[in-house]
């Protein structure tokens, strides 16, 4: 969704502390409140997911790589 805003959108983590230091705000209701602590705790979620997701990629990615060593040798691409 486009929006007028000529900045950049904030990271998630500054995104997700803001959310939780606006949702003590004096002038809001216990609604909104909830609301916005349940988004920043949503992000927080995310971002801890995205991070195990990388993760285990960057396991897959070692363990191919030591499978390929493995069946083709020290070589690259499986030339002997």
């Amino acid at each position: 969704m486009a929006t007028d805003n000529p900045y950049p959108p904030p990271a998630p983590g500054v995104l997700a502390r803001k959310l939780a230091k606006a949702a003590w705000r004096q002038d809001l209701d216990d609604e909104v409140r909830l609301l916005l602590e349940w988004a920043s705790d949503t992000i927080r979620g995310c971002e801890f997911e995205r991070g195990r997701a990388l993760s285990r990629a960057e396991r897959f990615e070692a363990e191919a790589a030591a499978m390929r060593a493995i069946v083709y040798g020290s070589q690259k691409g499986g030339a002997s």
